[in-house]
């Protein structure tokens, strides 16, 4: 969507925007991975223009030097505020990393590939919903195409008291309340999500903790 088209790789002007993107990706491997997830509670603006934003260009090339200019505009949201009951905490405002996977790709919560393997995920809301009074939480997994046949991975939630996994009973694709879920819930209402497949390739469209409850 950022690009415009499904067909960079064949489009000289815009493949290297998508090579500029993915370098904002983390895949793995040895290091840490860039801080491109800032636990800050801001939106970044991306996008180009075709003004230049200096008279700069190159002597020696011939007939007009194209010109593009990459924004990344911080937009602070500090003023932000809610209140009242029955608050839902959208996705956008869940801070998310991978503890750790095996297979995955392009590793991040929203449309990625899931061979045979696992990952597991850590949500946590922006500062403004860690006091909030939590009264529901589901768990949202969205398969990518058609459910048909296709079996979901196996979830599992985090327990912060008995500090290991409990698989979530009878797992479908869609929204699943979760009943009893006190435990699951860290000191700032984070969530530990694991995703386990043994059921061969699955696209998956999206994976994330919904938090409701009252704001004071």
């Amino acid at each position: 969507d950022l690009l415009g088209t499904s067909t960079f790789y064949n489009d000289p002007e815009v493949f290297p925007r998508y090579q500029l993107l993915e370098s904002l990706n983390y895949y793995g491997g040895p290091g840490p991975p860039p801080v491109t997830g800032s636990r800050q509670s801001t939106v970044l603006l991306l996008g180009w223009s075709e003004e230049p934003y200096l008279e700069v260009g190159l002597e020696q090339r011939p007939g007009d030097n194209p010109a593009t200019t990459f924004y990344i505009l911080e937009i602070p949201v500090t003023g932000f505020t809610a209140s009242g009951s029955g608050v839902e905490v959208p996705l956008e405002m869940l801070n998310w990393e991978i503890l750790n996977e095996s297979g995955m790709y392009p590793a991040g919560i929203t449309n990625f590939y899931m061979p045979y393997g696992w990952v597991e995920f850590e949500y946590e809301p922006w500062p403004l919903f860690h006091n909030m009074d939590v009264t529901e939480l589901a768990v949202v997994l969205q398969f990518e195409g058609s459910t048909s046949g296709q079996a979901p991975p196996d979830v599992s939630l985090w327990d912060w008291n008995q500090e290991a996994w409990v698989p979530v009973p009878d797992v479908v694709w869609g929204k699943m309340t979760i009943g009893g879920f006190g435990a699951y819930l860290g000191a700032n209402n984070e969530v530990r999500i694991r995703l386990q497949n043994d059921s061969g390739d699955v696209n998956i469209r999206a994976v994330y903790p919904a938090l409701s409850g009252n704001l004071e």
